[in-house]
């Protein structure tokens, strides 16, 4: 199995528990409404550097999205789901071995008002060695 794929398997199976209807580790074209609150974790680009002994080393950004329905204050309800998340990922920095280092960099929030449902883009920025 690719390194990439067994990063995306992992993160969703640390954050599953944080009580998700549906988690994908991959980016889904379309969300279900008895499929939310979803999880879906995905890489948006990595670079990587390979040195003479044929070794990789990755530096890539890892998108964890969260999506949920809220009639109220959506906004509370994504940071308090985030924050759930956040403390999952923190129990697991190294990811079981898989990755050197991960870090947030990055959050963004799309909301659509119509329908009561909004996605917050939380963006890691992870450290592994390249075996694909």
């Amino acid at each position: 199995m690719a390194t990439r794929t067994q990063i995306r398997e992992k993160i969703r199976a640390i954050c599953e528990p944080a009580g998700f209807q549906t988690t994908f580790a991959y980016s889904p074209s379309q969300v279900f409404d008895d499929e939310i609150p979803s999880l879906s974790v995905y890489f948006e680009d990595g670079e990587t550097e390979y040195s003479f002994d044929d070794e990789g080393v990755t530096d890539a950004r890892v998108i964890v999205e969260i999506m949920l329905q809220e009639p109220g204050d959506l906004d509370a309800a994504l940071d308090a789901k985030a924050t759930q998340v956040q403390q999952f990922l923190r129990e697991s920095p190294r990811l079981d071995g898989l990755i050197e280092g991960m870090n947030r960099t990055n959050f963004a929030y799309d909301r659509d008002g119509e329908a009561s449902t909004g996605v917050l883009l939380l963006t890691y920025t992870i450290q592994y060695l390249d075996e694909d």
